[in-house]
């Protein structure tokens, strides 16, 4: 059975109950619900990662109705769904980056969405990416005909769109996000699937490259952690290091003041699309 995620938010925990929570589940995202626990479901994401979430917080994908071509990623940190297209109107809902709304009308600057169970509010089209959402649930791969240059430009600049956003295990908002987290959800926002953990995976597009061919935009992966590359030996990284634990910026330069030693000497791999 195929559901959407019906919250802002949903920890997907590693097992039923309070426990490990191993990735968040965003508004509107597809899943597939592959067993049922009392009122816990196991579900696994379009993406390919799976985990258990209360039944309450999924939709049947029957319920929420529409056009696939109709279903676009939000672009801001977060959006506010409003009751009327004006920003003192009473909010229906908030969601954060990279959540899925079901776009039905345009009004003036607004675009009008239907939420789960029918409800229609009003968001402000800058907040909305205006590529169909169901390229990434189909194809995997990016959408559109982008050079190589201005992928890697717009990669960039999705990565450090979180710069300075709280370190969260599981976590892939600006309210808190992993190392892992933040890789995926840049490729996202691009279009492109790859894989949720800190390594390379088959079955995605990411290839593992020669270190010295490294640009910006291609992803570093250490023992159980990964960072996008920025160039000029930089890279961005969400960290649970004591001084920073946080979306920062370091550098594999031993030259430079935010060198850090043991990720450099620890670099296992450099993972390209390209």
């Amino acid at each position: 059975m195929k559901i959407r995620i019906g919250k802002g938010i949903v920890p997907l925990r590693r097992v039923p109950g309070d426990g490990e929570c191993i990735d968040e589940g965003l508004y509107g995202m597809e899943a597939e619900i592959l067993e049922c626990r009392d009122r816990w479901i196991r579900i696994r994401m379009f993406y390919g990662y799976e985990g258990w979430i209360p039944k309450e917080d999924a939709v049947p994908l029957e319920r929420c109705g529409g056009r696939e071509e109709d279903w676009r990623m939000v672009k801001a940190a977060f959006a506010d769904i409003k009751r009327r297209p004006n920003v003192q109107a009473e909010t229906l809902l908030w969601v954060p980056r990279g959540s899925w709304l079901e776009v039905c009308g345009v009004c003036e600057d607004w675009l009008t969405v239907r939420l789960a169970g029918g409800t229609c509010g009003y968001v402000p089209g800058v907040c909305i990416q205006t590529v169909p959402a169901e390229a990434l649930r189909e194809t995997g791969k990016k959408y559109g005909k982008l050079q190589e240059t201005e992928l890697r430009q717009r990669l960039v600049e999705t990565a450090c769109s979180y710069f300075g956003a709280p370190y969260r295990w599981g976590g892939k908002t600006p309210l808190g996000i992993d190392c892992s987290g933040l890789a995926q959800m840049t490729y996202l926002l691009n279009g492109i699937i790859i894989y949720r953990d800190a390594k390379l995976a088959p079955g995605y597009p990411m290839r593992q490259i020669p270190r010295e061919r490294k640009q910006p935009g291609d992803l570093l992966y250490f023992p159980g952690h990964v960072a996008v590359y920025l160039g000029n030996q930089r890279y961005l990284h969400a960290t649970a290091a004591a001084d920073r634990y946080c979306v920062t910026v370091n550098s594999l330069d031993p030259c430079e003041e935010d060198y850090r030693e043991n990720l450099a000497d620890s670099l296992t791999a450099v993972g390209s699309i390209f």
